[in-house]
């Protein structure tokens, strides 16, 4: 019985307490082969927006959970220091799934460079395939009239990769772009 308690205590400090500076705004916590992962997203944002001391950081980091320590596998930093942009995670975004089919969690994420006023948000879709990094970028609208603004591309990365596999992450890409459109209309 302590055992399990002891566990469940690791646990919920693991995946409640900050790994790196800023505040938690997502984070999974999973096993596999008998290791403990988890990836988590904390977002930092200093001063006052539109004035110059303004900044805006994103940070993500997997980690495998060993002896109660959190050792980094990848890191991804994000940040902004103009006075009118933000960068913020898409909220819920935060997906584990098998990508490749090889029997391991792999991650996605969408976080967006937000300006102030009409220009379009900068939306990046990060994908994290056997632990390296793909990402899709785009210009996205921030109204629905504005639709011929939208463009994206993939990274050079996902010429690596099986068709198949590039397939499933433009329709997850196209997934949440739809759902933000379909936001901007209701």
């Amino acid at each position: 019985m302590k055992l399990i308690i002891k566990y469940i205590s690791i646990i919920t400090i693991m995946f409640n307490t900050p790994t790196f500076a800023g505040d938690i705004v997502d984070n999974k916590l999973w096993s596999e082969s008998n290791n403990q992962f988890k990836i988590e997203i904390n977002s930092t944002n200093k001063g006052t927006f539109f004035t110059d001391n303004w900044s805006s950081k994103l940070t993500a980091v997997k980690c495998q959970i060993i002896d109660d320590k959190c050792i980094e596998i990848w890191k991804i930093k994000d940040f902004s220091q103009h006075v009118y942009e933000s960068v913020i995670y898409a909220s819920s975004s935060l997906k584990t799934i098998d990508l490749n089919n090889d029997n391991k969690q792999d991650s996605i994420f969408f976080y967006s460079v937000s300006k102030d006023g009409l220009d379009p948000d900068i939306l990046k879709g990060m994908f994290h395939i056997d632990d390296k990094k793909y990402a899709i970028r785009g210009t996205i609208p921030k109204h629905i009239d504005n639709i011929s603004d939208f463009e994206y591309k993939f990274d050079k990365s996902f010429k690596s990769l099986d068709i198949k596999v590039v397939l499933k992450c433009k329709e997850l890409w196209d997934s949440y772009v739809n759902s933000i459109f379909l936001k901007n209309i209701n």
